[in-house]
């Protein structure tokens, strides 16, 4: 994914816009997250929103600029100026689950050790 942004974005004219990837640092409250893990994983994960606002920054700015990015969600927003993710939290207060694919070499907040799931309560 990373070589295919950068190669595209290489020949892409700043009028017609930038091309820049997002990922999210956790796991996102979806139906497919739901079904895969239920509401233990649910309840570690973050809001949608998180991804949404990250989206929008990244399309504010100025494409002849921001372009062959890969971004995670939670960077982006924090560069934004806000600071408090647990807004984002679908569950506050319940540890998170990292991202299923982002890797270990980008330790998630509050993510749980070896990414087992929270106890269901």
């Amino acid at each position: 994914g990373t070589c295919l942004i950068r190669w595209k974005s290489s020949g892409i004219n700043a009028e017609y816009g930038g091309v820049n990837a997002i990922w999210p640092a956790t796991a996102i409250a979806t139906a497919a997250v739901e079904m895969l893990g239920g509401d233990a994983m649910i309840k570690g994960s973050r809001t949608p929103e998180i991804m949404a606002d990250a989206a929008y920054a990244i399309l504010s700015r100025d494409p002849a600029t921001c372009t062959g990015n890969f971004f995670i969600d939670e960077e982006v927003v924090k560069a934004e100026g806000i600071t408090d993710l647990d807004q984002y939290h679908h569950s506050p207060g319940t540890p998170l689950f990292p991202d299923f694919f982002i890797g270990d070499e980008y330790p998630a907040p509050e993510a749980i050790e070896g990414g087992e799931a929270p106890a269901s309560s």
